[in-house]
């Protein structure tokens, strides 16, 4: 238990700053800002639940929030099935603005052999 919550603690301070963003603190389920717009970081050992979801929608409109963000590694059935079904009700766009990975050596040794860096994203 506690090494679960030192990782999400972990998480949490490490993910605005690769995001490129602002932590905020006092709330249970926004982590941070960036620009007009709130975040949440899901777990990194379960999925983002369809109930998650909500509550961080929940919380942006109690406070003043129009747009959120959410960031997982996972992410339910329910949330997959719905991000579905809306995309077959509208047109989506999907456009990677920065995508960044940390160097490490195994990364090095790995994209020595990829030609695409596209490639490199799971």
């Amino acid at each position: 238990m506690c090494l679960l919550r030192a990782n999400k603690n972990i998480n949490i301070a490490f993910m605005p700053k690769l995001y490129q963003a602002q932590p905020l603190t006092g709330f249970k389920y926004l982590h941070g800002r960036k620009g007009d717009k709130a975040f949440h970081i899901g777990p990194l050992n379960a999925p983002v639940t369809m109930e998650e979801v909500e509550k961080v929608v929940i919380e942006c409109r109690a406070n003043d929030f129009n747009k959120a963000d959410v960031l997982g590694w996972e992410w339910s059935y329910e949330v997959n099935e719905l991000a579905k079904a809306r995309a077959k009700e509208n047109e989506v766009v999907l456009k990677i603005t920065d995508f960044q990975i940390p160097p490490t050596g195994e990364l090095a040794q790995i994209s020595s052999k990829v030609k695409d860096p596209r490639d490199l994203m799971d």
